[in-house]
């Protein structure tokens, strides 16, 4: 009985000497980056589905060496393969989890636990892309199916080990820099006592990549590439989507501040639009441990390009107009915006009179720099704003401005995107036709003082926080209930 005493503690000494090691390697901030999922509502594993993951994205030879070694032992062709793949994996997007993506790995877990099936049809023969497509509107997904295992770490190992999958096809979803979304849900089975459904996306990226790209020097370079084929996430009458119980608002813990907003009114601006969709399925399966990735490739074909901005915080003017300007441009009242913006901050006492409100207590200002990927994010914030009319911080998929500013390349503290709905940089306004009016509305903030006047704090740079940054990018789009959006993001790296 000594005899097993002493070895069990000799094993249990061990264990915890390994697991030291194991996260010794990862700091802190990496671990946090990595925890995408913390503040949702998912189950424990399932969270811990989205770290390894991307820990892996992020630095698969650390991984390799830290989480992945005991799993890569012997002399399989999948093994070696996996690690030469690790070798070359260093820093892609992270998964964020996506709502609607969690809700149809969902679906399809409990669907193929409860029948004891494999694959990616549904127990009715639904097919993966209608299942998924249903639910989730992107320009890209795919999706992994795993049996057997409950823990995450299995689970993750076992998909990207990839065994008997000549394609290897879980890999390479698991580590695409295509994505940086996913939904993933662990269920029992009657079968293999469980399974897990990993669904994978690119909403921000496609949002980033359908922008057009404004620069401060009032030029314009891209093509509206918006994809109105967005519907709202309803049931289709097939029994099998009827069960709305999967999620609700509470899916995101939103502990998200500066949302302090302030409506105005504007006209309706109508646009048409004519677009074409061309779909493009790419297939791999296996018969024990599936996986299937497809990417939607849209073609439109729009006369009338429609653009949308937010901010940090949002104003409404109350100006109004009964048409669309066919000669507006956009890129010269982004200018305008930027400039006018940089010379009150110059001498913020000098505009009291024209902001309507007393700036002689306003410390003067640094300029401003113009940043081409804030300024992307901006304008795609704006023209997701326009297409799908709203007016908020955070867009109907959950998302705030922090993660999309991450997901374009402008790096962020890891603490700054601990939560998909965040926002620390972005001032947004509606209802203001030209650059000059929107920064006034903005600065004027209702006539709040400068304590509660959120807007202006951070355009001005009144708080120590904002007052270092320098990095600046807008956007702007017509079209929605309030016919002109701006989008403002004033940005920095860390403190």
């Amino acid at each position: 009985m000594k005899k097993f005493f002493v070895v069990l503690a000799t094993m249990l000494f061990a264990m915890q000497g390994l697991w030291a090691q194991q996260y010794s390697e990862w700091s802190d901030a990496e671990l946090a980056r990595a925890n995408t999922a913390q503040n949702t509502s998912l189950s424990q594993q399932e969270k811990l589905v989205f770290l390894y993951c991307n820990l892996a994205r992020m630095d698969g030879a650390k991984f390799m060496r830290t989480y992945a070694a005991k799993y890569l032992t012997g002399g399989s062709s999948y093994v070696s393969s996996l690690k030469r793949d690790l070798q070359q994996t260093k820093n892609r997007p992270m998964l964020y989890p996506e709502k609607d993506l969690c809700y149809t790995a969902a679906l399809h877990a409990q669907d193929m636990g409860s029948h004891g099936m494999i694959g990616h049809n549904s127990s009715d023969g639904t097919d993966c892309f209608d299942r998924i497509g249903r639910y989730y509107k992107c320009g890209t997904a795919g999706e992994n199916c795993s049996y057997g295992y409950s823990d995450a770490l299995d689970i993750v190992m076992q998909l990207l080990i990839d065994d008997g999958t000549p394609s290897l096809g879980h890999r390479e979803n698991i580590l695409s820099a295509s994505y940086n979304a996913m939904g993933t849900s662990i269920k029992t089975h009657k079968g293999y006592r469980y399974n897990c459904v990993q669904d994978f996306g690119a909403k921000i990226l496609t949002l980033l990549a359908g922008a057009n790209d404004y620069r401060s020097d009032g030029n314009y370079s891209g093509n509206d590439d918006s994809d109105d084929d967005y519907a709202d996430n309803g049931n289709s009458g097939n029994s099998f989507f009827d069960d709305d119980d999967f999620f609700d608002d509470s899916f995101f813990n939103n502990n998200s501040s500066n949302n302090n907003s302030s409506k105005n009114n504007s006209y309706n601006n109508n646009f048409s639009n004519n677009s074409t969709t061309e779909i493009i399925y790419k297939k791999s399966s296996n018969k024990n441990n599936s996986s299937y990735s497809y990417s939607y490739t849209y073609s439109s074909n729009n006369n009338t390009s429609s653009n949308n901005n937010q901010s940090n915080t949002s104003s409404r003017s109350n100006s109004s107009s009964s048409s669309s300007n066919c000669n507006y441009n956009s890129a010269n009242e982004i200018t305008n915006a930027f400039n006018y913006l940089n010379a009150v901050r110059k001498n913020p006492a000098r505009y009291s009179s024209e902001v309507g409100v007393n700036l002689s207590g306003v410390r003067p200002m640094h300029e401003l720099k113009w940043n081409n990927t804030l300024a992307k994010v901006a304008q795609a914030k704006a023209d997701d704003m326009a297409r799908r009319d709203y007016m908020s911080h955070v867009d109907p998929d959950g998302y705030g401005i922090n993660v999309m500013i991450n997901a374009a390349g402008y790096s962020l503290r890891p603490d700054w995107c601990d939560h998909v709905s965040r926002n620390n940089f972005e001032s947004i306004a509606a209802g203001s036709q030209t650059g000059k009016d929107a920064i006034i509305l903005l600065l004027n903030d209702d006539g709040a003082d400068n304590e509660s006047a959120g807007h202006r704090r951070h355009l001005l740079g009144i708080d120590n926080f904002w007052a270092n940054c320098y990095d600046i990018g807008i956007g702007m789009a017509t079209g929605g209930s309030y016919g002109y959006y701006w989008c403002i993001i004033i940005a920095k790296h860390d403190f």
